[in-house]
């Protein structure tokens, strides 16, 4: 009986192709997702693995002034693999079961306790005389020693190491995905599958098939689609792995210089990892399926009733569909109604279809949106060095062709003694109202060109600001917690605020800092050029003649920072470097180089990089859905061949045949739109509020509804609705009505 029922599904596996297909190519793209997601997972694993060994070497602990006949005794502890020697040094490597006990093992190597090695591989739990004790035992280690802690960690322990294990745990995630989206698309098109020789079924039952030969027999089919699935897509998910791994390579290539390289690999642990999640997906999928073929009634399968429901009260007819659709309008109402089960499919498809390509492309559109505020910066490579004539220097880099604007910062520390400038925020704050009461304000300069352009960007006058020793005050407050900042000072434009330099952090004598007065020229929340990059709220900005009076007080004239707006970043950033380092070798002179520009580059290329795993993820995860959708309703109008042939017996028209499918899609089409664009909507709300709370500064983001990625989820189910539904019609209307109620009826 078995080879009966087994010989019945080949011939349905042959003589229903689409459908064939359709299951094969769902288990296929689940298949080669999985498969691809495992292996680039090893990728990235074998990668970092490489990596450490070509930039620090493959070994695991290295011991400095030992002789090779000292180096002996390493060769006998229990775990160690391999020593040996070079220029002094002894180097060690673990085999298998010396890195399963790595603490062990180290700690004999390096003559210390377990304990000791476990600090040393990054353990931090103990108490204070643990700590000591283990420290005791550092210092009394007889010769110099290094251990490869990544290298050892990646080859012992790969969840111990933090970006392996960021990737390992999206792998994970993602491959859950995968299943479960691939479980309930691929069971659907078992259910299909079933449903479509539902009738045959009851045949076989009513002539002594046993439930468990059905159940079998489902199985069976399974195994068969399986298994050309199964192939299939571990041969694309290879390919796509390829793809994957030469263009990240490309990328990191040109983003990085360390030389970290992303290798093709093709492992047998990945490729049966992949395998046994797609056998487990199809397993789960064809479950459901058997044992409901299995418990079918033989009356109800020959009828071909048992998933039609009907409810007189649910089947009521709302007036506006009669009225705009006339007859083709009821029918198609009626049948979705009617035959809920095999409607829903489509519209849960079409409803994570359209929830997974609006969530992820927001999201993909808010993470480009914060890079780009948080780079929105008015200057491109940042420099700061302390030496003696610093300003000197940074005023000659600012004179290079490839400087278009800059600012030359210099900054000093003011004890504020006027208490009628300093705010009542600011007493309540720091819990005093004593006249005694001293601020400390940053005073800054910016340089002669930065400042003429500040003052005119304010309608001032530079050259009336600087006669006068004038300053401009500036509070902006920013960050998450920006209401919560308390400014220092209540000042208004024509105070007069009056300090001195901050003596005892400068070193000097209190009778050394005279006092000064700073007039406020205006008050702002605008920032001169690279203000915004100070990181700060609050300052005073005065001239750069005021600044060098103040500087010559305080004796503090040898750090500067210079920001420089320029269109050949990397090009002035090295002409700076060479600048700098000529200096480097004299005493006390410290610099940094930062340039803006490559730092954003390689952020826009690890989004970019980002974005392609994420877009090719989700794409394959939509094929699945769509290709649920179509084997749906192409199925579903394939088994209902027989309701059209009866509906075209009693004077049906082809046009109103094609009013009523194409009626049936759009209800279809519209609940599932109208489920899952308000689902995408607040997924697009929660989304915003996890970005706004991790934001440093959330008032450079602003809530944009997903108004274009919904038109285009709209338009796009539309369309392919159009596209099926056009295609089956087509080929019912070449269809013999007699034929098909005489088949039927067989």
């Amino acid at each position: 009986p078995m080879n009966l029922l087994n010989k019945l599904s080949m011939n349905s596996i042959k003589l229903n192709k689409r459908r064939s297909i359709a299951i094969i190519t769902g288990i296929m793209l689940a298949v080669a997702l999985l498969t691809a997601v495992s292996s680039m997972v090893y990728c990235g694993y074998y990668s970092l693995l490489t990596y450490e060994k070509n930039t620090k070497g493959d070994y695991h602990v290295v011991i400095y002034d030992v002789s090779k006949s000292e180096a002996v005794k390493y060769e006998a502890i229990d775990g160690v693999d391999s020593v040996w020697t070079d220029e002094g040094a002894c180097y060690i490597k673990m085999d298998r079961s010396g890195l399963m006990d790595y603490n062990r093992t180290l700690g004999d190597i390096l003559g210390v306790s377990e304990a000791a090695a476990d600090f040393l591989m990054g353990d931090s739990d103990y108490s204070d005389e643990e700590y000591e004790a283990i420290m005791t035992e550092l210092e009394n280690i007889e010769h110099g020693w290094d251990i490869n802690t990544t290298l050892m960690i990646l080859e012992a322990d790969p969840l111990k190491e933090s970006a392996l294990k960021i990737v390992i745990y999206m792998g994970i995630a993602a491959a859950l995905v995968v299943i479960l989206t691939s479980i309930y698309c691929i069971r659907n098109s078992f259910d299909i599958s079933i449903t479509e020789r539902i009738r045959q079924y009851g045949m076989i039952a009513s002539v002594g098939a046993t439930g468990r030969q059905i159940r079998k027999n489902v199985f069976f089919e399974a195994f068969v689609l399986g298994a050309a699935g199964l192939l299939s897509g571990l041969c694309l998910g290879i390919l796509a792995e390829y793809i994957l791994v030469r263009l990240t390579d490309h990328m990191l290539f040109e983003t990085y210089s360390e030389g970290f390289h992303v290798y093709f690999v093709i492992s047998p642990l990945a490729l049966f990892a992949a395998l046994l999640m797609g056998i487990i997906t199809i397993y789960f999928s064809a479950r459901k399926s058997a044992v409901r073929a299995a418990k079918i009634s033989p009356i109800n399968a020959i009828r071909n009733i048992e998933d039609i429901k009907a409810d007189k009260k649910k089947l009521k007819i709302p007036g506006w569909v009669e009225r705009r659709f006339g007859t083709p309008g009821v029918i198609s109402y009626k049948s979705t109604k009617r035959s809920k089960k095999r409607f829903r499919t489509s519209q849960i498809s079409i409803v994570v279809s359209v929830v997974v390509f609006i969530s992820s492309v927001y999201f993909a559109s808010m993470t480009y949106d914060t890079l780009e505020s948080a780079y929105d910066w008015d200057y491109s490579v940042s420099a700061s060095i302390e030496c003696d004539d610093a300003y000197e220097l940074m005023r000659e880099i600012a004179s290079y062709d490839e400087v278009k604007a800059y600012s030359l910062v210099r900054s000093l520390i003011y004890d504020v003694n006027s208490i009628d400038v300093i705010s009542d925020d600011y007493k309540e704050y720091v819990g005093s109202n004593d006249y005694d009461i001293t601020a400390v304000v940053d005073v800054r300069s910016v340089g002669d060109e930065a400042f003429v352009s500040y003052c005119e960007k304010l309608g001032l006058d530079a050259d009336e600001v600087t006669d006068n020793k004038e300053g401009i005050y500036i509070f902006a407050p920013s960050g998450s917690h920006k209401d919560e900042i308390v400014a220092t000072l209540d000042a208004k434009a024509g105070d007069v605020v009056t300090g001195r330099i901050d003596y005892d952090y400068y070193g000097l004598d209190e009778d050394d800092a005279s006092e000064m007065s700073v007039s406020i020229a205006a008050v702002t929340s605008e920032f001169p050029i690279a203000g915004k990059a100070w990181g700060g709220h609050e300052y005073i900005v005065v001239s750069d003649s005021f600044m060098d009076e103040l500087m010559a007080q305080a004796g503090a004239d040898g750090r500067i920072m210079g920001f420089f707006d320029t269109d050949s970043a990397s090009k002035l950033y090295s002409r700076i470097d060479d600048a700098f380092s000529k200096l480097s070798y004299d005493e006390g002179v410290g610099y940094a180089i930062s340039n803006l520009e490559e730092s954003y580059n390689t952020m826009k290329m690890f989004l970019l990089t980002l974005g392609i795993f994420l877009f090719g993820f989700i794409l394959v995860v939509m094929l699945i859905g769509l290709t649920n959708i179509y084997n749906t309703i192409n199925t579903g109008i394939e088994l209902r061949k027989s309701e059209f042939a009866a509906l075209f017996s009693v004077g049906m028209t082809p046009k109103q045949f094609e009013q009523m499918i194409r009626l049936e899609s759009m209800f279809v089409g519209a609940k599932a739109l109208a489920i899952g664009i308000p689902v995408s909507v607040l997924m697009s709300v929660l989304l915003y509020v996890i970005m706004v709370k991790s934001a440093d500064d959330p008032s450079a983001l602003s809530y944009r509804p997903p108004l274009l990625e919904a038109a285009i989820s709209i338009i796009v189910v539309i369309g392919l609705l159009y596209m099926i539904i056009r295609g089956a019609s087509k080929r019912l209307m070449r269809q013999n009505i007699i034929e098909t109620i005489r088949n039927e009826n067989v």
